[in-house]
């Protein structure tokens, strides 16, 4: 079906136009008009012209060799292609990930070689179905099965608030790094301010916790192809509607209303790069399978509300019982083995 966005002044006359029923409260927007549900006595005719060429797309790809786990991959990506403009989407997150490779760079220039090997990647086709990184997670799926430890991705950033999802095994890992990060000019961690907010909304969950990964951006061929565990972080909430995927999305808008000072650019590019070289450098891959545990427990939990256990879920709660001892066992063992380990010499 297509879609084109249009601006109020061209969506006025076609809604003064409808009859029919008074919309519902919630519907009516802010045109000096009362809106209708329809149908009217106009009739619009639409004339659309499509373009139907085949061009190639470009996924370009930026590798970081490992010194000791060269076959465990931390990437971090994120789209370049837009709609029109795509100041906000996907630029602002784009310009996120190139400063996070120009700082990454200078480390290297300095004699720096992560422990694990880096990959940065600007997909292709991303509007058009996640296909620069579909195809790439297709034509090396097997390698990333075997090679990709954690996969990052970013897409629109502006102003707002800290928003996150991604595999709960990666949920306290992403808390440790958001308590060191500023929120922008708020004098407060990026974490203190998330659950600032909880507290003042009467959230009952007040902790922090990663959203689940549904989809819409290039993280689904990773985490539900792949199998890898992957984050989606970036910052939004104020000041982001009504030029999404359209022609408005201009660098002037996005200076007057998105980031204006490009305060938020700075702190995703702070954020994600300091996961990056914490993934990349840590002795063992900070993964935690309690977090996991928790976050399948609360859904069998809401899952069970919901169906009045007209569902036997006695299988699945036998398997969530036995990850969540073995996940007891993993941290109890690798808790010793921390504390056992030899001395680094001085």
């Amino acid at each position: 079906i297509p879609v084109l966005p249009i601006s109020y002044r061209d969506a006025q006359p076609l809604l003064e136009n409808l009859e029919g029923a008074v919309v519902p409260e919630g519907w009516r927007g802010a045109l000096p008009l009362t809106y209708h549900l329809g149908p009217g006595p106009a009739t619009v005719r639409l004339k659309v012209e499509s373009d139907w060429s085949t061009r190639p797309l470009y996924n370009v790809i930026a590798t970081i060799p490992g010194s000791e786990f060269r076959d465990q991959w931390i990437i971090y990506g994120n789209h370049h292609d837009a709609w029109v403009n795509g100041a906000q989407d996907p630029s602002s997150g784009a310009a996120a990930l190139l400063e996070t490779a120009r700082a990454l760079a200078q480390l290297r220039s300095q004699g720096w070689q992560p422990k694990r090997t880096i990959k940065l990647a600007l997909w292709d086709g991303e509007e058009f179905g996640l296909v620069g990184s579909t195809e790439w997670v297709e034509k090396h799926l097997e390698e990333l099965k075997n090679k990709a430890a954690v996969y990052i991705n970013s897409d629109s950033n502006g102003r707002g608030e800290f928003r996150a999802g991604g595999s709960p095994v990666l949920e306290s890992f992403v808390r440790e790094v958001i308590r060191d990060i500023d929120y922008p000019g708020g004098g407060i961690s990026v974490l203190d301010r998330l659950l600032s907010n909880r507290q003042q909304s009467a959230d009952r969950d007040t902790d922090f916790r990663l959203g689940p990964l549904g989809a819409g951006s290039d993280y689904v061929a990773f985490v539900h192809h792949a199998g890898v565990a992957s984050l989606n972080l970036g910052f939004s909430g104020t000041d982001s509607g009504g030029i999404y995927h359209s022609i408005y999305d201009s660098f002037d808008w996005y200076k007057r209303f998105g980031d204006p000072d490009f305060l938020f650019g700075k702190a995703l590019a702070q954020l994600v790069g300091t996961a990056i070289l914490r993934l990349a450098d840590a002795d063992v891959l900070p993964f935690d399978p309690s977090s996991l545990a928790k976050a399948v427990r609360r859904n069998v939990n809401d899952l069970a509300k919901q169906t009045h256990h007209q569902v036997d879920l006695s299988g699945v709660l036998s398997v969530l019982t036995s990850l969540e001892n073995n996940g007891a066992r993993y941290e109890h063992t690798l808790r010793i083995a921390l504390e056992n380990r030899a001395p680094e010499s001085t």
